[in-house]
């Protein structure tokens, strides 16, 4: 808007006019220079102004699977649920949640290989951005003076949320939990 001004000044003081002329451009100017913020914030904060709390519901969780990287998966068939439980629990078979996939999938989370134990996925909160799936997580880990096990970890999380076309996207958040001795 300085920049309109003072072309605006420039062109009058050329010109020889008046700067009743000058304020009408100066008002379209400072309009479209709203305009033109207003759409680049919509982009911008897009994700957050236009995005739903989405419900979802955790099945299981625990400190150990057999998946050495940090991954994530989008389960969406009784077959691949099935596969992707016994992969976990391996020989140990704990009995498989139900799932009704005609109205949900299932979003499994891996964090990969830990030095210790004391981490976890802490599921925060989901949104959706159109037809995609934004999850929010908190990475604990523990902090001095924690008593843990002293052996490798793998944790991982299984969370039910009602059904979507689009992929899925993770924000993750490191937090150090404090222990008192």
């Amino acid at each position: 808007m300085w920049y309109c001004s003072q072309w605006i000044a420039w062109y009058n003081r050329r010109m020889g006019r008046s700067w009743s002329l000058g304020w009408w451009v100066l008002a379209i100017c400072g309009i479209l220079g709203i305009v033109v913020l207003f759409l680049f914030m919509r982009e911008v904060a897009g994700a957050w102004l236009y995005s739903t709390a989405v419900a979802y519901e955790v099945i299981a969780d625990g400190p150990v699977s057999p998946l050495r990287e940090a991954k994530n998966f989008i389960i969406v068939s009784t077959e691949e649920w099935r596969d992707m439980w016994l992969y976990v629990h391996g020989s140990q078979v704990a009995p498989l949640p139900a799932v009704d996939f005609s109205r949900y999938v299932v979003l499994a989370l891996f964090l990969g290989e830990k030095s210790s134990g004391g981490h976890s996925l802490d599921i925060v909160g989901m949104r959706s951005v159109g037809d995609s799936l934004i999850v929010s997580v908190d990475e604990l880990s523990p902090g001095e003076g924690c008593s843990v096990f002293a052996g490798v970890t793998t944790p991982f999380t299984f969370v039910a949320v009602k059904k979507f076309t689009g992929s899925f996207a993770t924000e993750v958040a490191q937090r150090v939990v404090q222990c008192t001795r």
